[in-house]
């Protein structure tokens, strides 16, 4: 590994706060006589592929020491910390197959109202409303993506509020 990036934050819980908001998983603490939490995250690009290997140091004034395997990726230093890590790549995997899983459910059994997927840009299940797709060479009732209308940092909520909300316009769809 590599020492790619130091940062100091204003103490350790502020530190602490930001890695669990960006992904990083916690893997204890290590060092004999300079103690540190060690965390650990890969970074995957928007086509699925495992683009770095991290693991991050933070030690108990809020001091973050970034290091890169640089066996695997080629990143001699960043100016800041990734936006989002994952745990591992067999956790991403498992992601985006619940949800495809969840897609299927909400097309096939809940009325094709919403599409869940992973925003890369700003690291969150987005919830984009489905439009019909009115053009003559259309398939009938084909549907296309319009406006983002909810975004979670977790999945269980973006599925939560998808399935919810689908329930509601179709239970409304019902009543007229």
């Amino acid at each position: 590994m590599k020492k790619i990036f130091e940062k100091k934050f204003l103490s350790d819980a502020d530190a602490t706060a930001h890695l669990e908001n960006t992904g990083w998983s916690y893997a204890g603490q290590h060092g004999f006589l300079k103690k540190y939490h060690l965390y650990k995250g890969v970074e995957i690009d928007r086509y699925g592929v495992l683009q770095q290997i991290y693991e991050l140091h933070l030690k108990k004034d809020g001091h973050i020491v970034l290091y890169s395997d640089f066996n695997f990726g080629h990143v001699l230093s960043t100016t800041n910390l990734p936006r989002h890590v994952w745990t591992s790549k067999d956790v991403y995997d498992h992601i985006l197959k619940k949800t495809a899983e969840l897609n299927s459910k909400l097309f096939e059994e809940l009325g094709m109202q919403f599409t869940v997927e992973w925003n890369n840009a700003e690291s969150e299940f987005s919830i984009y409303s489905l439009v019909v797709f009115d053009h003559p060479k259309a398939i009938a009732g084909s549907r296309v993506k319009n406006e983002k209308v909810a975004g979670f940092k977790s999945f269980s909520k973006a599925r939560d509020w998808a399935i919810t909300e689908s329930n509601k316009l179709l239970s409304n769809k019902d009543l007229t």
